[in-house]
């Protein structure tokens, strides 16, 4: 039932980054993604002690709780499919709730954004298999989703290992770091929209949360400089998300987006790499120094890489197309 849960959430966040670019220019998609990604960590920040309250107190019908968490937190999701099947539409044209002037307003501003890539040289869906930068953001995404889905997976048991702390202290610890990552999402958003500079919006994040943690096991027994460090890696650790996810349809266009997409998404694989490698580390030393380190060392990696993106590059592809 995992796997088929797996399968079956699989296309919706490719589609929505997808959906998103019928919709806003480029100058506004890594803030309108923002919008969209800073539901992610609110949820987990939200959803841990609801969960844990879903657990402990309702037994309806005599389940035992974790089932009731399991119907509870999936109905909300299956009724909101309904209302997107029957509200959202596909493009503005088809938008009948958008006023006629602002519908034509949009329509107009996305078709000069086509035609500049016309221009530029259009990018076949087939180019986003040949272009070595897919390659490249799939690496990327593959090592960023190693070490956030190992902390996500972790940090509860981190935080709950801090017996010094109260056990209030320590259930608000396992949620802040998701807290302040809503804040970098939106932050990191809004600024690399005002700079229009996408790579080190990407990279710099990755990089500071690789350095966090690091420091976070340096920090050894002082309870609050690692909580503190926790923080800052959440308000980091996701804060590349709106930037990254405007790469594709900047690099390739909306023709070989989609694809690139699909493809830039079998990074999400380092969700299952990530928390077996901490929880194996973790087994055979006895404390979680080591997949800390690990988890810093995907981090660092996946920041360098970033650095190596070429924001400029499908109208090359284009271009080589054209006089082929």
């Amino acid at each position: 039932m995992r796997l088929l849960l797996g399968i079956a959430e699989a296309g919706f966040f490719p589609g929505v980054i997808v959906y998103l670019s019928h919709w806003y220019i480029p100058e506004d998609r890594a803030r309108a993604k923002a919008y969209f990604m800073v539901t992610q960590p609110l949820a987990i920040a939200l959803g841990i002690p609801i969960s844990r309250w879903i657990l402990e107190n309702i037994h309806w019908a005599g389940l035992a709780g974790w089932r009731w968490v399991f119907i509870l937190e999936g109905l909300t999701p299956a009724l909101m499919g309904l209302v997107t099947l029957w509200y959202l539409t596909d493009r503005p044209a088809k938008a009948h709730w958008l006023p006629d002037d602002e519908k034509q307003w949009l329509m107009g501003e996305l078709k000069i954004e086509e035609d500049r890539k016309i221009c530029a040289g259009r990018v076949r869906w087939i180019d986003a298999l040949r272009y070595p930068q897919t390659f490249l953001l799939i690496a990327i995404l593959f090592l960023i989703v190693t070490g956030n889905q190992a902390l996500i997976f972790f940090l509860p048991s981190i935080t709950d290992n801090m017996k010094s702390m109260p056990v209030a202290i320590r259930t608000i610890a396992a949620g802040l770091p998701y807290a302040c990552s809503a804040l970098g999402i939106l932050i990191n958003g809004m600024w690399a929209h005002r700079t229009g500079e996408l790579r080190w919006h990407t990279a710099l994040p990755v990089l500071a949360t690789g350095v966090s943690l690091g420091l976070a096991v340096l920090a050894g027994d002082r309870m609050w400089l690692t909580l503190g460090l926790f923080c800052l890696a959440g308000f980091t650790s996701q804060a590349y998300l709106p930037v990254f996810w405007t790469l594709p349809t900047t690099l390739l266009g909306k023709s070989a987006a989609a694809t690139a997409v699909g493809l830039i998404c079998l990074g999400n694989l380092g969700g299952f790499a990530g928390p077996w490698i901490f929880g194996y580390l973790k087994t055979i030393t006895g404390h979680y120094d080591a997949g800390l380190l690990v988890l810093a060392g995907c981090m660092l990696l996946a920041g360098t890489l970033a650095t190596r993106i070429r924001v400029a590059g499908p109208a090359g592809i284009g271009l080589r197309n054209e006089k082929t």
